[in-house]
């Protein structure tokens, strides 16, 4: 079962809810199976005579539990013979169910319409109240409420029907409407359908039309599949980089003009026979401008990695693909694929498909001169059409658009452009991230001939892409160039100024990311992550009141950001802010009394201050001892902090043992300037006096 996010809408159950859409999607691109095994359910009212009866489920029995997933249920008289038939809806194939009520028995109904006076009560009677008595129990009132939805995804009509059982007479019938008017209702008997008018308070008996044709119980016919397709590309894309085997040049870089790349098999008979088709059709073929390069796939074999081809070929192998060609007398160039070849063909396919099934033979891609895919035939090439599509590289982008579709009709926006971001996308999801990068390269290049914003938007999308691709593989300075060319294309785009000031403070760039900030801020004033990041930057440049103004910023709006306090602490404590320091630093551990980083800098104060006012023994035993205990005695800089704050305290024995052992831990981690401050400062403990950091002092 999905599971949306209602109550909690933290980022985690954001992804989480995100994440299992991409699930599901991916079954549905994929052909696998989208049911949830969510069968209707049918429950059973066992009328009780007191409040402890219960509802009994019959699911089973009822025949109503088919394997579909359920959806929509919605109860009326569809015949009108005054038994409830049920109109359901599932997930699933069938997509729609009516199941009539043909139960044979003596029961008894009334069905109901109320119209509003369009005054105190809208004319479909929204909210509006039927009670019903029976003669026989007028104790025991039936009720129905006119409901503008009461189901998911579905909506009873606007009757209202009592099933009645062997009751035989009516009581009472009276109206609650919206407005507060109750009007009793007479003339009413078993068996009718009456349209209740608020206006005149009087019921009026209602015949359901003669004319009806009646529906019958049919198996539905499925077309049978066809496996060829034709798949006319509205917004053509660059065919991938593809090699051959014992080619050092692509495919690519031989286009000479419109160019049908067709896949084969010497096992596959419509292979064989799309072969001899294109060889017979040569002389259309050239005065279409076509040529033809038959890739043959009987040497490509997976070898399980995902980066890896297999391209060895026995004798026998070579000898029946030639074979095969030179007794048609194949015209045309003939080459045996990679494995990477393929599954770059297959990326592509999925990349332009909603239906992500693997690269079959016979497939084709009809290439123009610029190695843009125009078309992508699955199955046998019908030349005839092939001829025909060879003038889709003429078309405007609104008739190509019109090509691509398979009906006529009218458009209610422009002609798509190229994504070539949802090829990467492929890419990546297929581990072949380099190859991904490399198709984004070649969009690039045809950046500085794109004049429309729109396109230059689209351009500065791929530069940012790249830019992330680059980061991940940690070719930084390739990463900040992509982001530099997007920041040019379209410098509005906040996420990019963000991640480049990301990657120019991990380079140490600090002027290059305050500079990306600003641009961010200016975009986003009120976002507090970029404040935050600004605050961090100005810090590490030393900017320090600016990154105190900063950092208080972001506390203001996040009062519990331990990290950001702890960084205002720091600050505050380098300008000789102390007390300040002290009280922010104890605010931190008040949220996460785990934060060693904080318990350390507060118990290595309250040891070392040359101030006494700022010194605190007994609390600095307290934080340094924690800090110690959850780093189980381990860390060389704790056991510092402990050992100047037993000093303080007047454990001088204490201390110098401590001291010690971190000079040990410090030696063994071939921390020499620790090492050596430690024996220092054990010397100086075993003279009984506590050691005092001047650098704490106030400025």
């Amino acid at each position: 079962m999905s599971q949306s996010p209602v109550d909690d809408y933290s980022p985690v159950q954001m992804l989480r809810y995100q994440q299992g859409w991409k699930a599901l999607n991916r079954l549905l691109h994929e052909d696998h199976s989208f049911s949830g095994h969510e069968r209707h359910c049918v429950f059973l009212n066992t009328r009780p005579t007191d409040a402890s009866g219960q509802f009994a489920c019959i699911s089973a029995t009822s025949g109503l539990d088919f394997p579909e997933d359920g959806r929509a249920v919605v109860a009326t008289d569809w015949d009108f013979d005054g038994k409830l038939d049920l109109w359901i809806t599932h997930r699933t194939a069938p997509r729609i169910r009516l199941m009539r009520n043909q139960i044979q028995n003596d029961n008894h109904f009334l069905a109901v319409r109320l119209v509003g006076d369009g005054r105190q009560t809208n004319r479909d009677a929204i909210g509006a109240r039927v009670e019903l008595r029976l003669a026989e129990d007028p104790q025991r009132p039936l009720i129905k409420t006119v409901y503008a939805g009461d189901a998911f995804v579905s909506q009873t009509g606007a009757w209202l029907q009592f099933g009645l059982g062997t009751s035989a007479k009516i009581s009472s019938l009276s109206v609650h409407w919206p407005g507060g008017e109750k009007q009793s209702i007479a003339g009413v008997k078993i068996d009718g359908r009456y349209v209740i008018d608020q206006a005149s308070g009087k019921a009026t008996q209602w015949t359901p039309p003669a004319n009806r044709h009646p529906l019958q119980p049919a198996i539905q016919e499925l077309a049978k599949p066809d496996p060829r397709a034709r798949i006319v590309l509205a917004a053509p894309l660059l065919l991938p980089t593809i090699h051959t085997q014992g080619n050092s040049t692509s495919v690519n870089q031989r286009f000479q003009g419109q160019t049908l790349i067709a896949l084969w098999s010497t096992t596959c008979v419509p292979c064989l026979h799309e072969l001899q088709s294109l060889t017979e059709a040569k002389p259309r073929l050239d005065a279409a401008g076509i040529d033809v390069v038959a890739i043959n796939l009987d040497r490509v074999q997976s070898t399980g990695d995902d980066n890896g081809s297999s391209d060895s070929g026995s004798a026998s192998d070579d000898d029946q693909a030639a074979v095969l060609l030179k007794r048609i007398g194949f015209p045309y160039a003939a080459e045996y694929g990679t494995l990477e070849l393929v599954k770059s063909l297959d990326v592509l396919q999925r990349a332009i498909l909603d239906r992500w099934k693997d690269l079959a033979v016979p497939t084709s891609f009809l290439v123009d001169e610029f190695g843009t895919v125009r078309a992508i035939y699955q199955g046998a090439v019908d030349v005839d059409q092939l001829v025909q599509d060879a003038r889709l590289a003429e078309l405007s982008d609104a008739d190509l658009r019109d090509a691509a579709a398979p009906f006529a009709g009218s458009w209610i926006g422009g002609p798509p452009g190229p994504e070539p971001l949802q090829v990467t996308s492929k890419f990546i999801d297929a581990r072949m991230a380099t190859e991904g990068l490399a198709y984004l390269r070649r969009y690039a290049e045809l950046a500085d001939s794109i004049a429309s914003p729109e396109a230059k938007v689209g351009i500065a999308d791929l530069f940012y892409v790249m830019g992330v691709l680059l980061r991940d593989q940690n070719e930084l300075d390739g990463a900040k160039n992509s982001f530099e060319q997007a920041i040019r294309y379209n410098p509005t785009d906040f996420r990019t100024h963000s991640d480049m000031a990301s990657l120019a403070a991990q380079t140490g760039d600090f002027p290059r990311a305050a500079k990306a900030l600003t641009d961010a801020l200016t975009i986003k004033p009120d976002d507090v992550n970029t404040v935050r990041k600004m605050a961090l930057v100005r810090m590490s440049q030393g900017q320090l009141p600016e990154a105190i103004k900063l950092f208080r910023q972001v506390v203001s709006t996040n009062p519990r950001d331990v990290a950001v306090i702890y960084n205002l602490a720091n600050a505050l404590r380098s300008v000789g802010e102390i007390q300040e320091s002290l009280k922010l630093y104890r605010q931190v551990l008040e949220i996460d009394d785990r934060m060693i980083l904080a318990a350390n800098n507060l118990a290595w104060i309250q040891a070392t201050h040359p101030d006494a006012q700022y010194r605190n023994g007994k609390e600095a035993l307290r934080w340094a001892t924690h800090i110690c205990e959850i780093t189980k005695y381990r860390q060389p800089d704790a056991l510092d902090t402990l050992a100047a704050a037993q000093a303080e305290s007047g454990d001088f024995d204490s201390a110098v043992k401590t001291a010690e052992s971190a000079a040990e831990l410090a030696k063994a981690a071939k921390n020499n300037q620790l090492e050596q401050a430690m024996h220092s400062r054990a010397e100086l403990y075993r003279e009984k006096k506590p050691y005092r950091d001047q650098g704490l002092a106030t400025k």
